[in-house]
């Protein structure tokens, strides 16, 4: 679960440099990782060395769980990319979420990232491979031994901690949501409420979020016994409360 600590640790830096211009700031990735970690994630089993190729071996659930953190991140890979590359051309915040987050270009891009048909395309492909949704996962990752399964349960793994990210975003967003549904329609669906904008019921959503994640966190604290790992899950849920005295900063 080292990917997980990563993650984590490097995610609340993340989001206050994303959330720079609050009035365009954009969902709390760690609650996308908390949610599916707690939905997903199981403990790594100890790794063995492998009897045919003699090579130590990665725990299969371990990979699995490295796969639901990626899907939990992959609807927001745009924005990354979109902010990133702004900040280096020294692109204003206020340009970037008032302007050109709503250009024809990041707009393709993060229908495409946020494409519920093509992760649910993902997700039966890897159920065809072989993949199935289960806590009595694989124990090693040994090619010889788990041919196109491994592989399958992996993607089917990464569809669907991706489709929750999407599942979860499409109903809290105003006016700047995505095209969820690409290829196949370029409609957004205009929810009545945002998860930002106090104008639009916000100020009731955010506790809830926050419930949510303190939730997720019980959950994963009980699972897990890593003490690097706790830490980190702690210092992710103190995250809010760092965006919410960052925001008020920003604002006045």
């Amino acid at each position: 679960m080292m990917s997980f600590i990563v993650c984590d640790a490097i995610m609340p830096w993340l989001i206050i440099q994303f959330n720079a211009y609050p009035a365009e700031s954009y969902l709390n990735t760690q609650t996308h990782l908390f949610l599916a970690s707690a939905l997903l994630c199981q403990p790594a089993t100890v790794g063995v060395a492998s009897q045919l190729s003699g090579k130590r071996l990665i725990p299969a659930n371990k990979m699995v769980n490295i796969a639901i953190l990626m899907g939990a991140i992959a609807p927001d890979v745009s924005l990354f990319i979109m902010f990133g590359q702004a900040k280096i051309r020294g692109i204003a915040d206020e340009v970037i979420w008032k302007d050109l987050y709503y250009s024809n270009f990041w707009q393709e891009a993060g229908a495409i990232t946020n494409s519920i048909p093509m992760y649910l395309g993902f997700a039966i492909i890897g159920r065809l491979l072989g993949g199935r949704l289960s806590t009595n996962q694989l124990p090693y990752s040994d090619p010889l031994v788990t041919g196109y399964s491994l592989f399958g349960k992996l993607m089917l793994y990464f569809s669907i901690a991706a489709l929750l990210h999407c599942i979860t975003d499409l109903p809290l967003h105003f006016d700047d949501g995505h095209a969820h549904f690409w290829p196949f329609s370029d409609w957004i669906f205009q929810s009545p409420v945002s998860y930002w904008d106090s104008n639009h019921y916000a100020l009731y959503w955010q506790p809830i979020e926050m419930m949510i994640g303190l939730v997720c966190i019980v959950l994963l604290l009980r699972r897990f016994t890593s003490v690097w790992l706790r830490v980190a899950v702690v210092l992710g849920f103190l995250s809010y409360g760092a965006l919410a005295v960052f925001w008020s900063i920003s604002i006045s």
